[in-house]
């Protein structure tokens, strides 16, 4: 539940004076070199980080692990490391005897975990890099091992430890606040979990071994932020929503073992109580992290007490309430003043103007990693409701009906609120305001978007930004057909929002990014599906041919299947709510509805379960009798008649590659047969007048 697979995570800038990829190929090319010798560079590169951890030397050691930290950008580099074994040698330094060797190695390793290539984190656990990490909890993470300061700090022994090994930075972008003290002890903690939370979120075997090991103790405490720092809570609290994720293993030891804790933290007072007045967002994301913890374990330990479920959903609303615009709206401003103020040609004697250059800096650091924060918080809110509300496809149980007439049967849409099986959570999560407050996730400023989207510093808040928007949309999808109509200010309300969806689509068809593009699609088609149930006649009042057109047009330009699906299913929704008009002009345009579908169903190069999903949308069209004048228009019977054969082959010939598009594709083919003989008899009384 509200995974997030493959986050890439930054790197850090080279700290070890050795030539990057990038700089070496760019010498390669101002040098006439070809592209083959890269790879030998590679090997140089690797063959020296080996050279310098085999070393006994502290500074040698350090230098060949910031090396590879920094190094994991590059894809082909990180295939010669793996070549090279390059991990086996680095996993033994998790346990290493001095501090600073155990937190380099974990950064190292978390950045290669983090890469987001599908098959790295399988590869580390083959590599058994888990070994290394739970030996790392079990032999200086134990019950016993909390910071001194009792609020994230290190020991004396381990701070003095640490002290020759530490430099300062301008501003740390990776994983700590601005101006925050370097934690060797704690610092290594939270690089460990986010190392096993990246391994258990892609592999299930590391999930299995996890819970073979006695680990969830040595987590389980520094989920209180004021036993290691905000920073290490929310790593545990990463970690261990995924682990509780269909996982009774870990869900029952922290339901066991932790329900005080849990409960503490999703108090709506919590910062408040630990004292806390900065760093709301970090807070916040722990709070709903926690609630995607308590509603794993619910769903597996139906004992949970009842108000651990009344606060999980308080902490969802309270998430999805925050208006995150706001603090982009802020860096943006920022943004605009530094650049206006003439900093980017600071003289190196003028000290006083470099000093409030910096400090606008550190400021605009934090103010993205704060929002970096709301952002993904907000991102787990909508993961959870959508996790929360989903339903099974209820188009997928009718066609598969063998008893269905398949003409004249309507679906009487019956208007119940949301119910996702736990009552504390529906009696507080769900009201009026919560789809205006997912939708205004989606919702973006151009002119601050496109400022933002090509800065060097806000790379990452813009990419979580478009993860919320995709996520929102997805969250849409699944709770909008069943929302009841108050909550959609009946068909006006629900008219209105129809049409942001159909004007974010066009917008977003040339932005570039699939993956929103076709979930603004889908969310386009439940909405339409939930107008549809909701006042068909309304609806066929409010579709002209130019609205109609435009997702024609979208549609001809868009390659995706999936998304391509989307749009065909909801031309084939807006063709049956015409259907409930007797005007001329909705004749003409479910005849341009059922040119549309037929197009798409004949094309011989088409997906054969594209066809099926055009076919299936063809037939509700022109189920109803009122619709013959139009199919006599078309050429609709014997289109379909023509089609049949080829259908039918082609199934055939790909029945063992077509995955779970089978039951479409099946499902279409026996109720074509049927509907062509119906459609048969009673365009037969139409053809005769023509």
């Amino acid at each position: 539940m509200g995974k997030t697979k493959n986050r890439k995570y930054g790197k850090k800038n080279n700290p070890t004076g050795l030539p990057s990829v990038k700089s070496i190929e760019l010498e390669e090319s101002a040098g006439g070199s070809s592209p083959g010798q890269t790879p030998s560079k590679h090997e140089q590169i690797i063959q020296t980080v080996l050279d310098q951890l085999k070393t006994y030397g502290l500074d040698s050691k350090m230098c060949g692990l910031n090396t590879l930290a920094s190094m994991t950008e590059d894809d082909s580099f990180v295939d010669s490391m793996l070549r090279h074994n390059l991990v086996r040698v680095v996993g033994p330094l998790l346990v290493d005897p001095n501090p600073p060797i155990r937190e380099a190695a974990a950064v190292a390793l978390r950045n290669i975990s983090g890469m987001g290539m599908p098959e790295i984190c399988d590869i580390l656990v083959d590599e058994d890099v888990l070994t290394y990490v739970f030996a790392l909890f079990e032999k200086f993470y134990s019950s016993n091992w909390i910071p001194s300061n009792g609020n994230g700090g290190s020991s004396a022994m381990e701070q003095e430890e640490a002290c020759g090994t530490k430099k300062k930075s301008k501003r740390n972008k990776k994983y700590s606040k601005v101006a925050q003290k370097d934690d060797v002890l704690v610092n290594t903690f939270t690089q460990g979990v986010h190392l096993l939370w990246n391994l258990c979120k892609s592999s299930d075997l590391a999930v299995k071994i996890f819970n073979q090991q006695n680990i969830v103790s040595c987590l389980t405490p520094c989920l209180n932020p004021k036993v290691c720092g905000v920073d290490a809570a929310v790593a545990v609290a990463h970690c261990l929503q995924t682990l509780t994720e269909n996982n009774e293993v870990t869900a029952h030891e922290i339901s066991r073992t932790s329900e005080e804790v849990l409960l503490k933290i999703l108090s709506p007072n919590f910062e408040g109580e630990i004292g806390e007045s900065e760093n709301t967002s970090k807070y916040l994301l722990l709070r709903v992290l926690v609630a995607g913890i308590v509603l794993n374990i619910s769903k597996i330990s139906p004992g949970m007490l009842p108000v651990l479920n009344m606060r999980l959903a308080v902490t969802i609303k309270d998430a999805l309430g925050v208006n995150h615009r706001k603090s982009i709206s802020v860096i943006h401003d920022l943004l605009s003043q530094e650049n206006g103020s003439g900093h980017t040609s600071i003289s190196p004697d003028d000290e006083e103007e470099s000093n409030e250059s910096m400090e606008v800096d550190d400021s605009l650091a934090i103010l993205i990693e704060d929002a970096v924060s709301l952002v993904m918080a907000q991102t787990v809110a909508v993961e959870l409701v959508t996790n929360l509300y989903y339903k099974e496809d209820e188009d997928d149980d009718w066609v598969g009906s063998e008893s269905e007439d398949l003409p004249g049967d309507d679906m009487v849409y019956n208007d119940v609120a949301l119910s996702c099986g736990v009552p504390e959570v529906d009696a507080i999560l769900w009201d009026s305001g919560n789809i205006e407050n997912i939708l205004k996730k989606v919702e973006k400023d151009d002119v601050i978007w496109k400022k933002l989207e090509t800065h060097p510093e806000t790379t990452l808040l813009m990419s979580s930004v478009s993860t919320l928007r995709c996520r929102s949309l997805l969250c849409l999808q699944n709770v909008l057909p069943c929302v009841p109509d108050s909550d959609l200010r009946g068909f006006p309300g629900a008219f209105a929002l129809w049409e942001k969806l159909v004007n974010l689509v066009c917008e977003e068809k040339t932005a570039g990014d699939a993956a929103l593009f076709e979930a603004a699609t889908g969310a386009m088609r439940a909405m339409s599906e939930r107008i549809l149930k909701m006042d068909p006649k309304s609806f066929a009042g409010n579709i002209g041919k130019a609205k109609l057109q435009v997702l024609l047009d979208v549609e001809a330009q868009c390659s995706d299947s999936n998304t391509r699906v989307n749009i065909i299913r909801t031309v084939g929704i807006m063709g049956e709510a015409l259907v409930h008009s007797s005007t001329e002009e909705s004749c003409e345009l479910i005849g341009l509805v059922g040119s549309f579908l037929l197009q798409v169903s004949t094309k011989a190069e088409e997906k054969l379960w594209v066809i099926a999903e055009a076919l299936d949308a063809l037939m509700d069209v022109f189920a109803e009798d009122s619709t013959d004048k139009a199919a006599v228009q078309i050429g609709l019977v014997n289109s379909l008649k023509t089609l049949l054969p080829s259908l039918r082959s082609k199934q055939w010939r790909q029945r063992k590659s077509l995955g779970h598009h089978a039951a479409v594709v099946s499902t279409a083919n026996t109720n074509l047969e049927r509907f062509i003989e119906y459609k048969v008899t009673h365009i037969s009384h139409v053809s005769m007048e023509h």
